[in-house]
């Protein structure tokens, strides 16, 4: 069971804010729901490792979902070179922003506010998000990025899915749940919690999960969270 004592002394003062602006907000992830991040590196490695079954980056990316997990890409080697341009953060200004993600994104915070972007990022890519979001149009709100491994482990976390997780708890119910594309977050939820994550390009297999409500694209995202929220 997860001790929120110890969330209080590093978002005490954000849940406060919170819950004395009498506001019901949501988080929005920023890594392939907002950026095409995991997309770039697949037409970048497609270029430097090719892949044997002919597919496009864009068909890997369906059938594996993350660079990562792509199978002929396993070696030491290409593990390494991938790790590496993920953690440099030297990309990050050349990600492209996901399809109609700022129109929808803007319709969205006025159907229920956007609070905050809940990103997995290391808070060393602080400001490189921050100077993307303004490039590409997207609201001024504050960016939580994940915490240094020091602080995962005295909030006794394993890893950044269980962080956003149970973040995602500790700020509820003035934060009602989360746009984000990673499954990893909700299998990380406690059973009660009551949030909702709209899980973002996923068109299908986690409709009988509790809290998930998936949502291919940023259209039917709208049209989910306009289904709940709108007044």
């Amino acid at each position: 069971m997860t001790d929120f004592k110890k969330f209080e002394k590093h978002y005490g003062e954000l849940k406060e804010y919170l819950v004395k602006s009498n506001i019901t907000s949501i988080c929005l992830d920023v890594d392939d729901t907002i950026t095409t991040a995991n997309l770039f590196f697949a037409e970048r490695f497609h270029v430097i490792f090719s892949n044997p079954e002919g597919l496009s980056p864009r068909e890997f990316i369906a059938k594996y979902r993350y660079v990562r997990n792509v199978p002929y890409w396993q070696d030491p080697y290409k593990q390494q070179a991938i790790e590496e341009c993920f953690s440099s953060g030297g990309y990050i200004h050349l990600y492209p922003p996901m399809p109609k993600a700022r129109e929808s994104v803007l319709e969205t915070d006025k159907t229920i506010p956007i609070v905050a972007y809940l990103t997995g990022r290391p808070d060393r890519f602080y400001q490189p998000t921050i100077t993307w979001l303004e490039k590409h149009g997207f609201p001024k709100r504050m960016v939580i990025m994940e915490p240094k491994q020091s602080v995962l482990e005295e909030l006794c976390i394993d890893d950044g899915d269980e962080w956003k997780a149970k973040l995602l708890e500790f700020l509820f119910p003035e934060v009602v749940g989360s746009i984000d594309d990673n499954i990893d977050v909700v299998r990380n939820l406690s059973q009660d919690y009551k949030g909702l994550i709209f899980l973002y390009s996923h068109s299908a297999g986690y409709e009988g999960i509790k809290n998930v409500i998936c949502c291919p694209d940023w259209e039917e995202t709208k049209t989910e969270i306009n289904k709940r929220f709108k007044k």
